[in-house]
């Protein structure tokens, strides 16, 4: 993983996770867990935090392999309170992670995946619904919202929050787009 900061002074930072500059403090690791730990209405510190994973333990798992456990390594300060002021935006593997709206950072993974539900789920998820619909004289049985919900892959419920949230779509409403 690749996280890069972009500060409006034109400073440029970029944090390589997969080159350790001395993995010797994790002998027998397997594994290495990254993650990012942002507060966007907080004005403390991002921290990128490092877990890993030694050899296997005796215990067997489910499916009967031995379990690694989890180990906490350490936290990197990415950008601190008075950084934090200055931070443009925020890129892992070269996709958003944060972006400066006015005077506040916003976490691209919570907007792109409502984005991402307009734009591309719902449309989808419509489409196949309707189609579904059609198909109902076909079904077997039983309960044809929740045979096209499994043929969807969800739940009963989320097939009835979908079909909600469908028809409140802009193109499905009158309501003026708000921005």
């Amino acid at each position: 993983m690749v996280l890069k900061t972009y500060y409006d002074d034109g400073h440029f930072d970029c944090f390589d996770t997969a080159q350790l500059v001395d993995s010797s403090q994790f002998r027998g690791s397997r594994l290495a867990n990254w993650s990012l730990d942002f507060d966007p209405e907080s004005s403390g510190p991002i921290l990128l935090n490092l877990y890993w994973y030694d050899n296997a333990s005796d215990e067997a798992g489910p499916v009967g392999l031995p379990v690694a456990f989890r180990r906490d390594g350490w936290s990197f300060v990415v950008a601190d309170a008075s950084d934090r002021e200055h931070l443009l935006r925020m890129t892992v593997d070269d996709e958003p992670f944060l972006v400066r709206l006015g005077d506040c950072l916003v976490d691209c993974g919570k907007l792109y995946h409502y984005a991402n539900m307009v734009d591309h789920v719902l449309p989808r998820a419509s489409k196949a619904a309707a189609f579904l619909e059609g198909m109902r004289g076909d079904w077997s049985d039983g309960d044809a919202d929740a045979q096209i919900a499994a043929t969807l892959g969800m739940s009963a419920e989320s097939y009835r929050w979908a079909i909600a949230a469908i028809g409140a779509l802009p193109e499905n409403n009158d309501k003026e787009d708000r921005f």
